[in-house]
């Protein structure tokens, strides 16, 4: 069978390091989780970030670590894994993953 959706490219640059970091995760957790929820490949060099996948993923993904990176220059806490991920994983999907409500702190 095959896919009507594109293949795509995102290119992110983030310019505080020190907060990239902090969204990569430890030893890339953070990017690690957003690959299993959302279908793409993200790699990382220096303050750079590159996402592949299919046009519509791409663009969720790049939504997401942008929407995540603003949330920590607010100086505001990101909890990847079980909140802020989900979130936006929610926006494609109209349905919060794992029982998970805006009540628990999004």
């Amino acid at each position: 069978m095959e896919s009507n959706n594109k293949h795509s490219t995102t290119y992110l640059e983030f310019e505080d390091n020190t907060l990239l970091i902090e969204l990569l995760g430890v030893q890339e957790s953070n990017m690690k989780l957003l690959e299993k929820e959302i279908p793409v490949i993200i790699t990382t060099r220096g303050n750079q970030v590159v996402i592949q996948g299919e046009e519509e993923n791409t663009r969720l993904a790049g939504h997401t670590l942008a929407s995540l990176y603003l949330r920590l220059q607010e100086g505001k806490q990101v909890d990847c894994q079980r909140h802020w991920i989900y979130y936006f994983y929610r926006e494609r999907h109209g349905a919060s993953p794992f029982g998970i409500t805006d009540r628990e702190g999004l």
